[in-house]
């Protein structure tokens, strides 16, 4: 991993964590916290062979269009959840 890759999921993974009550945030042991960075790390969306991002500039504020694309890794039981979640 890049070392500009390894910054974004550093502070993604920072990210997660603030969102998470302080109680349990404060409670995570060191081992758990490295683990948390590991399971972030071997995400495999984050890098697509078609990452296109357009902002568009539509009245009263932005719009932002994102198309990501690769090859199909996904199980036809989970591209089945996710249609019905998301029709498009």
């Amino acid at each position: 991993m890049s070392g500009k890759q390894s910054n974004t999921v550093i502070n993604h993974a920072e990210e997660v964590l603030e969102r998470m009550p302080a109680i349990i945030r404060e409670s995570l042991s060191p081992d758990q916290k490295k683990a948390f960075y590991a399971a972030l790390k071997d995400t495999p969306w984050r890098e697509h062979a078609v990452d296109m991002r357009l902002t568009l500039p539509v009245p009263f504020r932005p719009f932002y269009l994102t198309l990501v694309g690769d090859p199909e890794k996904r199980s036809p039981e989970r591209r089945g959840n996710e249609r019905s979640r998301h029709p498009l």
